[in-house]
This record gives C-alpha cells, sequence and structure tokens, in this order.
C-alpha cells in the first residue's frame, strides 16, 4: 500500500511539472497618438489569428498596458490591431451616464475601429520583458 502512495505522488509530480506547457507571455504596451497628438480615451484592440480578442485601455496619456489571467503580457503571436472609442458603461435600468452618450471620436477615425481596415499590427514575442507598440493615426 505504502508503495503505491509513492506511486501516485510520483506521478501527480511528474503530471505537474508538464502543465505549464503554455508560452511565456510577452510584453504588450505602447502608445496611440492621432496626428502627433495622445489619445485620451478609447481602447486598444489585439486580434489573434485563432479568434482571440484582447483589449486594454487607452491612459489619459495615450499609453496602454495588456494583462491577461496569468499575467502581464499576451501569448506570442501575430496580432491585427483596432483602436476604438471607449467601451460604454452598462449599468442596470437603461441608465447610461452623461458623460457615455458622446457618440464621435474623430481622433478616432473609423477605418481604425476594425482590425481589417486599420492596417495596423502587431508581434507579440515569447517572453519579452520589454516591448512598445507605438501607433500613430492619421
Amino acid at each position: 500500500m505504502r508503495t503505491v502512495r509513492w506511486c501516485v505522488l510520483a506521478a501527480c509530480v511528474a503530471l505537474g511539472a508538464g502543465c505549464d506547457s503554455e508560452p511565456p507571455l510577452g510584453a504588450a504596451t505602447g502608445k496611440v497618438t492621432f496626428r502627433g497628438v495622445p489619445v485620451a480615451e478609447g481602447t486598444v484592440v489585439f486580434d489573434g489569428p485563432d479568434g482571440s480578442a484582447y483589449v486594454a485601455d487607452l491612459e489619459p496619456n495615450g499609453t496602454f498596458a495588456f494583462q491577461v489571467a496569468r499575467g502581464v503580457g499576451l501569448p506570442p503571436g501575430r496580432y491585427a490591431v483596432a483602436v476604438r472609442p471607449p467601451r460604454p458603461n452598462k449599468p442596470g435600468m437603461g441608465y447610461v451616464a452623461p458623460n457615455m452618450k458622446k457618440a464621435e471620436y474623430p481622433n478616432i477615425p473609423k477605418k481604425y475601429h476594425d482590425p481589417k481596415t486599420s492596417g495596423l499590427e502587431a508581434t507579440v514575442q515569447a517572453g519579452a520583458a520589454t516591448a512598445s507598440f507605438d501607433f500613430e493615426m492619421k
């Protein structure tokens, strides 16, 4: 019986060691500008070829940084990129905050809302500690 316990323990340790088979995340930060001026509100979307999509909010200085459930950064790969207006809040009872009624964002041209038409791309490298993707919209 004791031998069986040790075998089970050894198998658990061996299986546990191989569970982290995902490649390390790569850094994915950057800045979005429109005609040289930082875009102070909105979101950056990285669309992966496998159908995955990752969203990061823009800071007032136009910078962004991605973080996923398992850490800071994104899975490695090539991404099509979109820049979109801020995500509306969705409070209950149909109330929309007054600041979310703004419909036009002239500093984010419509062509950049869709990763298929934006012309923006980014390649995230596995384990990269620093990577900055700066996107200039015109």
